[in-house]
């Protein structure tokens, strides 16, 4: 067994994935394992994959059934200490895989929390961990939870390292809904670590991909996908005793953004605005009961920082918190 197993879901990447596996290949050791899974791409990817097939890469191919299925197929293949969730479109720092298998070694955590860099476009932004830490119990990990993912992000898979022993164990899965569930495999995951390092050093690159954003698309279930991430989030607190208060706040002022964002991107025509009035009061009592399964949250004063400088989500962004205002108001939130 390898001490560290990269898991690479792909659909029509082909130009991005090569980039990435040779960045891999620069780093591959005798210690590290990867599994590329192609979801049925129908352009080169399977072929980009191929030429870097070895003994230390695989390469599967699948029907076409989605990020989470793909993943899946990867544990299942993945024969390793630790799991690394890789998205074919994002980057690796030249020093990443060494610097990982030095940290396994040191100290065999459950899990490992560490930085990345977010790219868009020619801007670039860090998000890591202010300060190298080490939690030995369950009960450290969610007194701190708002700590660690203040700081870093709590919802994606690439800037952590999983221990394979749990999520065979515990038989985690990443479940099918097209929103969220990223987060929602974390949080089960972190309901059964016992164990965390966190790292200051800034391992992954993440590419945020304009075209592809989900900012950009409607998402039929929207509601019920983040009705399910959130149980995910409460299920944790209620299982560690975790309060996770800045957290929720968080989620709650995203989820009302992104409410909006979905209503009006799933809208077409001159009257979209007016039709976007419509549709928000119309499905507002939904919303409020998601928001409300929260629990108590102090109010969110960081949703400009969700705000691009344009007049639709300016719009939006008024509305929104005229909106979570308004329910944190009704449901006697301070």
């Amino acid at each position: 067994m390898r001490r560290l197993g990269i898991v690479i879901p792909a659909y029509n990447v082909a130009f991005p994935l090569k980039r990435l596996l040779q960045q891999i290949e620069e780093q591959l050791t005798d210690d590290v394992s990867v599994v590329v899974v192609d979801d049925g791409s129908v352009d080169d990817t399977l072929q980009v994959a191929k030429q870097f097939e070895s003994e230390a890469v695989r390469v599967l191919h699948k029907e076409n059934g989605g990020v989470g299925s793909a993943r899946n197929l990867g544990i299942e293949e993945c024969d390793s200490e630790y799991i690394w969730f890789v998205d074919a479109d994002d980057g690796i720092a030249p020093n990443a895989i060494a610097i990982l298998l030095k940290a396994i070694g040191k100290s065999a955590r459950d899990c490992y929390l560490f930085g990345f860099d977010k790219l868009r476009g020619k801007s670039a932004e860090t998000i890591v961990n202010s300060e190298a830490k080490s939690y030995d119990t369950s009960r450290e990990m969610a007194g701190n939870f708002d700590r660690l993912f203040g700081e870093n992000l709590l919802n994606p898979l690439w800037n952590k390292l999983f221990r394979k022993e749990i999520i065979e164990r515990e038989d985690l899965r990443f479940s099918s809904i097209p929103s969220g569930e990223d987060a929602e495999f974390v949080l089960r995951f972190l309901s059964h670590a016992q164990s965390m390092d966190v790292l200051t050093d800034v391992l992954y690159r993440y590419r945020l991909l304009s075209d592809t954003s989900s900012a950009h698309k409607s998402h039929p279930d929207y509601i019920g996908d983040h009705r399910q991430m959130f149980k995910a989030l409460t299920d944790y607190c209620d299982a560690t005793g975790s309060s996770a208060t800045a957290v929720k706040a968080r989620w709650a002022a995203e989820t009302a953004m992104g409410f909006r964002w979905n209503v009006f991107n799933g809208l077409e025509g001159k009257g979209k605005y007016r039709q976007f009035s419509k549709e928000v009061k119309l499905r507002q009592p939904e919303m409020e009961t998601l928001l409300a399964s929260l629990g108590d949250c102090p109010r969110q004063g960081g949703l400009r920082g969700l705000v691009a400088r344009s007049i639709p989500l300016s719009y939006l962004f008024i509305k929104t918190r005229l909106f979570v205002a308004n329910i944190q108001g009704g449901s006697g939130r301070s």
